[in-house]
């Protein structure tokens, strides 16, 4: 137990130095990047449960093609490469975010910040697998929150490449495309959905999302504006769906959904600066 805790705690650490580092020194960009893809990809399949004879294997075995084809294998296993998809969205959005953000304090918060939720990641997952009843926070609840942070910064950075440096829009809109549907089919599954309704639904939730941010693209406020507004049309979907699959949609909870969504959507145009 001590062990998985100590996992979380040191995959936190990791990621901050490793983030820190981006922030000093952005040129180091990619090395700094792949370091903390490796460590992400490792500290997660620490946590994943490993059968006697896995891990017998890699203990005994010394050829590291062996290894990297287990390590794969548990990955493989029940789909646990979903586990994998919100931490990698989040760490794309966090690193895009840290690249173009110039304000020094804003920065170093947002790293503990980002170190926090991928602390907090690490946790669920691990009582997920080995304290499923004693959750405090239910691992599905944990990955929605980051995949709408990561898909928020994600979306907005898109918006900021349209805006900024001219990139075509058949050029955002592959990116767009899989990182919605991804999101939307591992956050279905993890619900528990059958699989043929999460391609229907993940398809749809990809379609209506693609829409609205065609239309939102015209609008000249900015790409944070325009990445707030768009993640709240995927909420509202998200969570329609969740409820609905889970039959507790409610009038109440309509309401409640669509109004929340609604006063922060008006309040973020209200505040905006407009062009």
């Amino acid at each position: 137990m001590f062990k998985k805790k100590l996992n979380s705690f040191s995959f936190a650490l990791i990621i901050f130095a490793l983030l820190e580092i981006l922030a000093w020194k952005p040129r180091f960009i990619w090395i700094i990047s792949f370091l903390a893809f490796v460590s992400m990809f490792f500290f997660i399949w620490k946590i994943l449960p490993k059968d006697i004879s896995t891990r017998k294997g890699l203990r005994s075995s010394n050829s590291l093609i062996f290894k990297i084809t287990r390590i794969l294998n548990v990955f493989a296993e029940k789909k646990n490469y979903f586990f994998l998809v919100s931490p990698i969205f989040l760490l794309c959005g966090s690193i895009l975010f840290l690249i173009f953000l110039k304000n020094s304090v804003l920065m170093h918060l947002s790293i503990l910040l980002f170190s926090f939720i991928f602390f907090l990641f690490s946790e669920s997952l691990f009582a997920y697998f080995y304290d499923y009843e004693n959750q405090s926070h239910p691992l599905e609840n944990v990955l929605t929150g980051i995949n709408l942070l990561a898909l928020f910064l994600i979306y907005s950075h898109l918006f900021l490449f349209l805006a900024l440096f001219n990139f075509s829009l058949w050029t955002m809109l592959p990116f767009l495309i899989l990182t919605t549907f991804i999101s939307s089919y591992q956050l279905f599954y993890i619900y528990k959905i059958a699989q043929k309704i999460n391609y229907f639904y993940s398809i749809i939730t990809t379609i209506i999302t693609l829409e609205i941010f065609w239309s939102i693209m015209f609008l000249p406020t900015n790409f944070y504006v325009n990445g707030l507004i768009l993640i709240n049309v995927y909420y509202i979907i998200i969570g329609m769906s969740y409820f609905y699959f889970t039959e507790a949609l409610t009038k109440a909870r309509i309401a409640r959904h669509l109004l929340i969504s609604l006063i922060i959507i008006i309040l973020t145009l209200a505040t905006a600066k407009w062009a």
